[in-house]
């Protein structure tokens, strides 16, 4: 949420409470009711917002962004929970990173574990989405798509600090 947002989500239900004591004929019983749901009203909002944050989109990743870095979550043993990679990417027209959830698959995983390290070299890994008919080398993220990751090209960026 913006800021400008996040200031009348809050400031809003304020007026709307001071409106009702001091222009509206309604009952006092009613009055109070609604002046101490406030509070709770600004609580399940904070909860709300912290609840949301982090949580991968809910969409598949674009057809082409630059890979910040991956997380990677296997299987269970047992089968008592599924896999699942999370990867922290940057779009081509935006400044801001999003978080994207995809299946996990064994090729996947060791494709990231590859670009991870092209990263800490240096070389900037730029994926891309195809649908299975375009054929290429990349590991399948389900929907019938696959997802390669190639070096960014001229851009070099400085090698990690030691």
């Amino acid at each position: 949420m913006g800021g400008v947002t996040l200031t009348a989500a809050y400031i809003l239900p304020l007026l709307l409470i001071v409106w009702l004591w001091l222009g509206s004929d309604a009952a006092t019983p009613l009055k109070l009711v609604i002046t101490l749901l406030l509070p709770l009203f600004y609580l399940l909002h904070w909860i709300g917002i912290e609840q949301t944050r982090g949580w991968p989109a809910s969409t598949s990743p674009p057809d082409r962004f630059e890979m910040i870095a991956a997380d990677v979550i296997e299987p269970g043993r047992h089968g008592d929970r599924e896999g699942v990679i999370h990867l922290l990417i940057r779009h081509d027209d935006s400044h801001q990173p999003r978080l994207y959830a995809v299946p996990y698959s064994r090729e996947l995983h060791t494709m990231l574990f590859e670009a991870r390290e092209r990263i800490a070299a240096g070389r900037p890994q730029i994926g891309i989405m195809r649908d299975g008919s375009q054929g290429g080398s990349g590991a399948p993220v389900g929907n019938g798509r696959s997802i390669e990751f190639v070096d960014a090209g001229k851009r070099r960026m400085l090698p990690p600090k030691l």
